[in-house]
């Protein structure tokens, strides 16, 4: 993956959810955020100038609990 590949952190996101989904070891995974746009707890992007949240700046959290069949190999 390139950050030119992902102009905007939501599709960089979305695309690792995707990837995980596609693992064959993986049982499941609940993803949850704090807030769609939270990076750090008490800090975030809602008054950040849209030309922040693209190329070449990002920044993102991803919180879940993963189970899986058997330990991954990829």
């Amino acid at each position: 993956m390139y950050k030119s590949d992902y102009p905007y952190t939501e599709n960089l996101k979305a695309d690792l959810m995707e990837k995980l989904r596609r693992l064959s070891c993986l049982k499941s995974f609940d993803e949850y955020t704090d807030e769609p746009m939270e990076v750090f707890r008490g800090y975030d992007v809602s008054k950040v100038d849209v030309r922040y949240l693209k190329y070449p700046y990002a920044a993102m959290k991803l919180t879940f609990t993963a189970k899986y069949y058997s330990p991954c190999s990829t």
